[in-house]
């Protein structure tokens, strides 16, 4: 019967392929703009589950691609030039890059920070690594907290102020609980984020964390909650018609890093 690491294997193939597709050329602005981040997106779920996979070669090739495409979706369409950074941002963080240079671009947007789809969460990344003004996006990522934004979890508000207090006790029981909420939506049949790549690394803790460590707080290996089992569903049953479509493959996963453990 189909393993986990197969199922995982041909999604990240899946995403690659998906993601190389080319952007026609009769595209333009706005539509243009969406071809490239869409592509972007393909590529960061290639690198998660090749990463995943140990595959790290191929995975950094995918992570380079978050950025190039991310990049290339500025020029057609300026209005969302902001968005197209964003996508920049979670590749380079990713990467673990310096982003001093992408949130100096990003706050170079500040006028658009009001698009309903940004995610004040970034803003309030790039003004901290810039030592600049942030509480003014507060209650904006609060009120994000209580909508099923699954990249904005419940606590991300109090988690940024307990990075900027240096309060690393608080800090660990909130990235605790966020994971426990991760792994509650990504069981969840019926979150976005349930048997997608984006169930396999909790994208908020991970960029929070991330934010802490280059302030000299690293309490990653203290955080509860962040290895749990998940079960993972066909992705595309069609594909494999003689494998019943409720086949089930659990894998162990760390969600700040996204590494898998085969499950005997």
């Amino acid at each position: 019967m189909r393993t986990a690491i197969e199922e995982i294997k041909f999604r990240a193939d899946f995403c690659s392929t998906c993601g190389n597709i080319e952007i026609a050329d009769h595209l333009l602005g706005q539509s243009k703009a969406l071809g490239y981040r869409t592509c972007a997106g393909f590529h960061l779920g290639a690198y998660i589950y090749y990463a995943s996979l140990n595959e790290n070669t191929i995975a950094l090739d995918s992570l380079s691609k978050v950025i190039e495409f991310g990049m290339s979706a500025k020029a057609p369409y300026e209005q969302e030039s902001l968005l197209s950074l964003l996508t920049v941002y979670h590749g380079k963080a990713f990467l673990g890059e310096d982003l001093i240079a992408v949130s100096e671009a990003i706050m170079e947007y500040s006028d658009q920070f009001e698009n309903e789809f940004v995610n004040p969460l970034y803003p309030i990344l790039a003004a901290i690594t810039l030592e600049e003004e942030y509480s003014k996006f507060l209650p904006k990522l609060a009120a994000w907290e209580k909508r099923k934004y699954p990249i904005t979890l419940p606590g991300s508000s109090n988690a940024v102020e307990q990075i900027c207090q240096n309060d690393g006790d608080a800090l660990t029981s909130s990235i605790s609980d966020m994971l426990a909420l991760h792994h509650k939506q990504a069981t969840n049949r019926h979150s976005s984020i349930h048997n997608h790549h984006a169930s396999f690394i909790s994208y908020t803790p991970y960029l929070l964390l991330n934010l802490a460590r280059t302030r000299g707080l690293d309490i990653s290996d203290n955080v509860q909650n962040r290895v749990q089992t998940l079960k993972l569903g066909m992705s595309s049953p069609v594909d494999f018609p003689d494998i019943p479509k409720n086949h089930k493959m659990p894998i162990e996963v760390d969600y700040l890093t996204g590494k898998i453990k085969p499950l005997s």
